[in-house]
């Protein structure tokens, strides 16, 4: 089996399988519309299959995307299967990380603030 490594600030931060690593980070999507978009929507609901809208009705899911559409009755005029590939899951991991830097910083920060305000308050509100 192939394996994938994302080295992150020189370490070894993931080392998977490219499926795995896809299923990890991102998920599979049917990208659907009708021109009778509140029956669609109210069959999905129905069906017990969140959706969102976003531009069209996106639909995640995990089982087979022709079980999904076998069940749907309404019209479609917009079918798509949207499958993330191994870039999008390297960006979504980027993305992830940046996040999780930036909010390591801004922690950092207010660590050092809350230590400024204690020394101050213990120095009876003078700077050390």
């Amino acid at each position: 089996m192939d394996k994938v490594c994302l080295i992150n600030h020189g370490k070894i931060a993931a080392c998977t399988s490219p499926e795995k690593l896809k299923q990890s980070l991102l998920r599979q999507e049917l990208i659907l519309d009708a021109e009778d978009r509140p029956t669609l929507t109210n069959e999905l609901s129905a069906l017990g299959l969140p959706y969102t809208m976003n531009g069209h009705v996106v639909v995640p899911y995990t089982e087979s995307a022709q079980g999904i559409i076998s069940r749907l009755q309404t019209k479609l005029t917009v079918f798509r299967i949207h499958e993330p590939s191994l870039e999008d899951a390297y960006v979504e991991f980027l993305n992830k990380a940046e996040a999780k830097t930036e909010a390591e910083a801004k922690r950092e920060v207010k660590t050092e603030a809350e230590a400024k305000n204690e020394a101050e308050t213990e120095n009876g509100g003078r700077a050390a």
